[in-house]
């Protein structure tokens, strides 16, 4: 019989609570060599600050990793299953593979030669592209948006052309507030952005992560936990808690540090210069490309508004008359609604998705340096500096390494 029962479906939440609470405080209690507490290997990474691992670089600004930094490794068993993963990981896994081959020859409290997963460890899943995930993601939220907001005519109707489709976008994204991102910025620091996009994560176990009975399945009921734990610190893997068989390369690590650098790579500030790129950078050429879609989306389902009036003559009788929406290229979209028109919009959605850490004034002042930068610099110069206005605000967010350590400041003056 199972010991750990938490799931996604218990039957009540605070059963689930409860079991979950049991697994959090038990499942690796005593996993370290020492026999006194949690392998160093095993990482909560739903923990403030590091469910954003991976997801962010060593300058607090969201990344996703370029294309040319990702290695393919082909299934020798399925020639058409391709797994993706950056580079120095690949050859991480590769010497861990090899260990826990070799694990299974060194005979006492090592792996079984039939263990379905680690005796011969393969990868199931690793990289989930985060600007197609994140695609996805903003089109159910703009149809959402078209389906649901915008059938209540009091929205709709003032709508003719993409300038009131956006306009009136943003006013749906004031109501929403900060619990829907819009930018990929906000989206890559959200729980709908998994680690797996990163690209230095991988599953070496097709389990479901929200069911705890299967993290007994795989380790916890075997053998060969020390050497499984060890063997992932030895080639540089942090072992995800909730999921044992989800790995993610600590990029901290002395041995992940020998295949950076066998890599040409110096330091972590170099690995995220050389394979990533800041999100910011993308920001409004995703959005705005996935507000025309979803403009014509609408206007092809909605073609016109009816204006009903009164007629002049005789107030018995109505008249009405079809007001056709504009559509539009993507050429004059591109040139009538250029980054320029964006930047306003796109410093208020900012300002949205921190939770407001700027008033209206300030807003002014951003919008307007920021508009002048990419008038008479760039657009690069241009959002590099509102980024910078937001990344400053981090610090202090909810859910920071700083928001924890004075909440529990507070307690303790409080305990006196």
């Amino acid at each position: 019989m199972a010991k750990y029962k938490g799931k996604n479906d218990n039957r009540t939440s605070i059963g689930q609570t409860l079991f979950r609470a049991q697994y959090q405080r038990n499942a690796f209690r005593n996993s370290s060599l020492e026999n006194d507490g949690e392998h160093e290997s095993i990482v909560e990474f739903n923990l403030s600050e590091r469910r954003y691992y991976g997801k962010i670089d060593d300058e607090n600004d969201p990344v996703v990793i370029n294309s040319s930094a990702l290695y393919s490794i082909r299934d020798p068993d399925n020639p058409q299953k391709v797994s993706l993963i950056s580079k120095p990981v690949h050859k991480m896994f590769l010497d861990f593979q090899n260990k826990l081959k070799q694990g299974v020859l060194v005979g006492v409290n090592t792996i079984a030669n039939n263990d379905p997963y680690l005796a011969n460890p393969e990868i199931y899943e690793s990289y989930r592209d985060p600007i197609i995930e994140y695609r996805k993601y903003i089109s159910k939220v703009l149809e959402a948006f078209n389906e649901v907001w915008l059938a209540n005519e009091k929205y709709s109707d003032g709508i003719t052309d993409i300038n009131g489709y956006v306009n009136q976008f943003f006013e749906y994204i004031k109501k929403m507030k900060s619990n829907f991102p819009i930018t990929l910025t906000a989206w890559r620091k959200s729980k709908h952005s998994t680690i797996l996009s990163t690209g230095i994560a991988l599953t070496i176990a097709d389990y479901d992560c929200s069911v705890d009975e299967n993290t007994e399945k795989f380790i916890l009921d075997k053998n060969c936990q020390t050497f499984y734990y060890q063997a992932c610190k030895q080639y540089g893997f942090s072992i995800t808690k909730k999921c044992p068989w989800l790995l993610v390369a600590d990029l901290a690590s002395v041995a992940t540090q020998n295949y950076l650098s066998s890599n040409g790579i110096s330091s972590v500030r170099a690995f995220f210069e050389n394979n990533y790129t800041k999100t910011y950078l993308l920001d409004i050429d995703l959005l705005r490309t996935a507000v025309r879609n979803a403009y014509i989306i609408y206007i092809n389902n909605n073609s016109y508004i009816k204006d009903i009036n009164v007629c002049n003559n005789n107030h018995n009788k109505l008249t009405s008359k079809n007001i056709f929406r504009e559509s539009i290229s993507k050429k004059n979209y591109d040139l009538l609604y250029s980054d320029y028109y964006w930047i306003p919009h796109y410093v208020r959605i900012r300002n949205i998705e921190d939770e407001t850490p700027y008033d209206e004034p300030s807003l002014e002042r951003i919008i307007q340096k920021a508009s002048q930068f990419e008038k008479i610099l760039d657009k690069q110069k241009a959002m590099s500096y509102i980024n910078e206005q937001f990344r400053k605000k981090y610090k202090y967010a909810d859910g920071s390494y700083y928001y924890y350590s004075e909440r529990i400041k507070a307690k303790r003056r409080l305990e006196g």
